[in-house]
């Protein structure tokens, strides 16, 4: 009986762990049925300040985002540039920008998904992008370390992307709605 409660509790705190790793994975990984389909819409210019302003974005409902389904904010394709403060790497493979608004001091997170993950092997045109975007970062800023590190210098990029509400406390830099770009589809340096 010991245990036969000790796997359940085993199995449990996996699921949880697994749950909690992948939160909503393919929304911010365009897989959804919803992400193909908006795919190839065009992006609409705006800027970090504009995107991370709680009133013009406000967090969608927890009802809309608990649910793993694309929620409406989250079906905007957008393009912008910004600083590049500091960069990383999650522990699911996927690149952490730090970045800064042009015009202030506003931030946000932008993430680039690995394109080796077994989960896109059926998105050819996704792997396509998140390689050519991180290939963008490595040979341009470098490739990010293991834990996010700022810059010695920020790097002014131009960014396509579609918007993401992430959890609240992921990070440093994110911003007060939880807006991030995830994924980033295209990253040019600029400078």
């Amino acid at each position: 009986m010991l245990l036969f409660r000790i796997i359940c509790l085993s199995l449990f705190v996996g699921i949880n762990a697994l749950q909690a790793q992948v939160y909503r994975w393919s929304v911010k990984t365009l897989t959804d049925t919803a992400g193909q389909r908006i795919y190839h819409i065009n992006p609409i210019q705006d800027s970090i300040s504009g995107l991370a302003d709680t009133i013009v974005n406000p967090r969608p409902s927890k009802n809309q985002l608990n649910k793993g389904k694309r929620a409406n904010a989250e079906k905007i394709k957008v393009t912008f540039t910004a600083y590049v403060l500091a960069t990383g790497m999650e522990d699911d493979g996927d690149y952490h920008l730090v970045m800064e608004d042009l015009r202030d001091t506003k931030t946000l997170i932008a993430e680039i998904p690995n394109p080796e993950s077994e989960n896109l092997l059926d998105f050819k045109n996704l792997k396509q992008d998140f390689s050519h975007a991180r290939n963008e970062i490595d040979t341009k800023i470098g490739k990010p370390s293991s834990t996010v590190k700022a810059l010695h210098k920020k790097v002014k990029v131009r960014v396509t992307g579609f918007i993401f509400f992430d959890k609240m406390a992921h990070g440093k830099g994110h911003a007060l709605n939880g807006i991030e770009i995830h994924p980033v589809l295209e990253i040019e340096v600029l400078e």
